[in-house]
C-alpha cells in the first residue's frame, strides 16, 4: 500500500470516525446545561444565576412578587 492510499484509506475511516466523536462530545456538554428563559445562554445544571443576565433559577414557579394588573 503506497502512501496516497493510505492517506486515503485513513482518511475514509478516521474523519467520520472524528466526526461522531465531536458529536458525541458535543451531545453530552448540551446535556449538562440549561437555557436560560430569559435571555437563551446555556448554563450548568444546578447554577441557580444566568452569568449572562443574572436570571435567578429560584424564581421559576414562584407566584409573582407583586400583583399583576
Amino acid at each position: 500500500m503506497g502512501p496516497l492510499e493510505l492517506v486515503i484509506v485513513l482518511l475514509l475511516v478516521g474523519l467520520p470516525l472524528a466526526l461522531v466523536v465531536m458529536a458525541v462530545v458535543l451531545i453530552a456538554r448540551r446535556a449538562n446545561t440549561r437555557p436560560c428563559p430569559r435571555c437563551g445562554a446555556r448554563v450548568k445544571q444546578g447554577v441557580m444565576l444566568c452569568g449572562a443576565c443574572g436570571f435567578d433559577f429560584s424564581t421559576i414557579g414562584a407566584p409573582p412578587s407583586h400583583p399583576v394588573q
